[in-house]
């Protein structure tokens, strides 16, 4: 979708990240706005537009009760991708942002899932659940303690320490803002307490959170901080067929 903001137009997706909880851990959802603003025609420079950097909105936070079996929380999953997609549909973002030249392609997000321990099995009851043509894609993702990023049978395998650092650099950057919600306090809780360590036996750095504590919430939001910083660049190896 495009909107103008502060006078320019800008490009608006959606991004929604899922941390599949197993039977200890919950599963959250996170919905993101990413705005990125687009030159003017005067200072129009192919550069300048790929190098200009977006920033994002937190507009939706939701945890999963404990317990619950994988289709019902699939079924929610797809719920909520409707009930984010009417919401872009309305533009109502902000007072001081109006829409113009509606695309309705550009109100389908991008849906990110970790299926890390739950298996493809929860992946496939999510694409019963689900209109994969109200996606611009689903995208399935297993995390790893490396560095270095793979795509295999379409399967995104994500470096946590990467994923981690773009929601650092976002927040640092003061690119990120938060929506008042009611799970925005433990959202900001579960970020406080995400610490880097070094392993005593590998000596690589990890990132976790404090012991018995939750980390669902920023997990999804790690997710879709990684994505909404590539995201030119995957959908350009997407279209090349390189993803």
């Amino acid at each position: 979708m495009k909107k103008m903001i502060d006078g320019r137009k800008a490009n608006v997706d959606i991004i929604i990240g899922v941390d599949l909880g197993q039977s200890m851990d919950y599963t959250a959802i996170i919905g993101v706005e990413r705005i990125k603003l687009l030159p003017k025609k005067s200072e129009f420079d192919l550069e300048k537009e790929i190098n200009e950097l977006p920033t994002y909105i937190v507009k939706f936070i939701e945890r999963l009760p404990l317990g619950v079996d994988y289709r019902p929380q699939m079924s929610r999953v797809a719920q909520v991708v409707q009930e984010i997609i009417k919401i872009e549909e309305k533009g109502l973002t902000s007072p001081m942002v109006t829409t113009e030249d509606y695309i309705p392609d550009r109100c389908r997000p991008y849906l990110l899932v970790d299926s890390c321990g739950v298996g493809q099995g929860v992946i496939e009851i999510l694409k019963e659940k689900i209109d994969l043509n109200s996606l611009q894609r689903l995208i399935p993702v297993k995390v790893h303690g490396g560095e270095e990023m793979r795509h295999e049978n379409g399967v995104y395998y994500l470096s946590k320490i990467e994923m981690v650092t773009s929601l650092m650099v976002v927040y640092g950057d003061d690119r990120i803002k938060f929506k008042k919600l009611p799970m925005t306090d433990i959202l900001f809780r579960e970020m406080t307490n995400y610490q880097a360590k070094i392993s005593e036996t590998s000596k690589n750095l990890r990132i976790e959170g404090r012991s018995g504590e939750h980390d669902d919430l920023v997990f999804a939001l790690c997710m879709c901080a990684w994505f909404g910083e590539r995201l030119e660049r995957m959908t350009l190896r997407a279209v090349k067929g390189l993803y």
